[in-house]
């Protein structure tokens, strides 16, 4: 934020759910104004209901919370976020904002028989719930903007980890997918990167779909040094494969960029955790979208909040914030 903002902090309201606390805390430090009183009053069946504890009448509500689910709390922090919606339009708040650094998008199309496509069916519940804007971070597939007539500003998380990739200052350098899927992603960092040395790896699958066999690769990892990249990092499986058949095929280094830190178990119950910190990776770098359940020596954390800070500010001045999701040099 380069200048002093313009919009009077009176006529916002910045609350959050369960999802984020720390982050949303940050954001709203960043941009100088309070995280607004919010109770959620739980009863005793487990359900809940938001109040806001002072007048919101007129003003701007944002809705900080990411969609993520761990283990007891399946649908909980999208629940919290629909309540709070609901609440902040029967309160006559003037713009309903929801601030979501992790969307969980990963179905975004009926690629097989009887499936849900679950990406819409969550952005139809938000759009219905009252939510006027939406604010996330990397999507798992570019096309999830397009299921729903409300705005969603898009940004990359590039702007966190183009930085620190360049201040590694790193010779030989190779940018890499773990999957096909992430080619684009890939392509970007290896123009910002100024680098031609790229590789793509595709899974092979046995008859059990989470489940890969083994993986295939398109590029020379030989002499480089290889910067993995990725959106979701969920059982850790693919990752260490991945790094394991570039160090196999002559690669001098493996770290990665990874956006959200989901981290869960895979079919045979192995943390994630416990995966990472037996590959061959030297070092994953990951944003704060979805809060670590602990911490791991080759897992380090760069914040969010200054970007999420930045395009919150920019929207309510309204200035382009274009620059946030649009490719850029680094």
């Amino acid at each position: 934020m380069e200048t002093k903002p313009t919009f009077s902090k009176d006529d916002i309201a910045l609350v959050c759910g369960s999802a984020n606390k720390k982050l949303a805390k940050m954001v709203a430090k960043k941009l100088g104004i309070r995280l607004f009183p919010l109770m959620l009053h739980q009863f005793s069946d487990g359900t809940f209901v938001p109040q806001f504890q002072e007048n919101i009448r007129g003003k701007t509500v944002i809705i900080f919370q990411s969609l993520y689910s761990r283990k007891g709390k399946e649908g909980l922090f999208l629940q919290e976020v629909l309540l709070i919606a609901d609440a902040a339009r029967r309160a006559s708040a003037k713009e309903i904002i929801h601030v979501c650094p992790y969307f969980p998008g990963r179905q975004d199309r009926k690629d097989r028989p009887r499936v849900a496509i679950s990406a819409k069916a969550i952005m139809n519940q938000l759009v219905a719930g009252g939510i006027q804007r939406i604010m996330t971070m990397d999507l798992h597939a570019d096309q999830i903007q397009g299921f729903a007539d409300i705005p969603i500003d898009h940004v990359l998380g590039s702007a966190l980890f183009l930085p620190i990739v360049k201040g590694l200052n790193l010779p030989d350098l190779a940018t890499a997918s773990p999957d096909a899927g992430g080619g684009k992603r890939m392509f970007f960092y290896a123009k910002c990167l100024k680098t031609k040395a790229v590789i793509i790896c595709e899974k092979v699958r046995g008859k059990i779909k989470e489940i890969v066999d083994d993986m295939l690769m398109a590029g020379d990892p030989n002499g480089k040094n290889v910067v993995l990249l990725d959106d979701i990092l969920a059982t850790g499986d693919t990752l260490a494969m991945a790094a394991d058949k570039m160090l196999n095929a002559g690669a001098k280094s493996v770290i990665a960029c990874i956006t959200h830190p989901m981290l869960t178990k895979n079919l045979n119950g192995v943390s994630a955790y416990k995966i990472i910190e037996k590959s061959n990776i030297s070092k994953i770098y990951v944003s704060d979208s979805v809060p670590l359940l602990k911490k791991s020596p080759k897992i380090e954390v760069v914040s969010s909040a200054d970007l999420f800070a930045n395009i919150i500010w920019k929207h309510l001045n309204n200035m382009s914030i274009s620059d946030e999701f649009v490719a850029r040099e680094y």
